[in-house]
């Protein structure tokens, strides 16, 4: 569980003083993000599959898009704040991009770029949530 292996990194729990207690486990770092670009990957195919859907159907399930968008908006914020840098707005674009690998490298964002872009967006998301019709 990452909060468990990552406490001690973000001064969030106070520990007994121990050799190499300042080197994190796998669970915090790595596995962390081998997971998140797993997620990122999926992500990038749900917003294929939603942007080919009818408009009448992509209204109606507008509000699961912008869930979704939050949840992966919360994800990124965690993995930003481990690593900093990370390769965001063209990562995980393999599928998107027809399987043409050298079309798919992603570049590094900036830790404030990939802020700035997120909390516009939820910005925008907040705006339109209170527009929706209940379900």
């Amino acid at each position: 569980m990452l909060r468990s292996t990552a406490n001690r990194y973000v001064q969030a729990t106070g520990w007994a003083n121990e050799n190499n207690q300042l080197i994190p486990g796998g669970a915090s770092i790595q596995d962390r993000w081998n997971t998140y670009y797993a997620g990122l990957a999926q992500y990038r195919e749900f917003e294929k599959v939603y942007t080919a859907l009818p408009e009448a159907e992509r209204t109606q399930l507008r509000i699961f898009y912008l869930a979704a968008k939050i949840f992966f908006y919360d994800q990124t914020q965690q993995v930003v704040d481990l690593h900093g840098d990370i390769p965001w707005s063209q990562a995980g674009m393999l599928s998107t991009n027809g399987g043409n690998y050298p079309s798919s490298y992603a570049k590094y964002d900036t830790a404030e770029e990939i802020y700035k872009a997120m909390l516009d967006d939820l910005k925008s998301i907040s705006t339109e949530l209170n527009t929706l019709p209940a379900l």
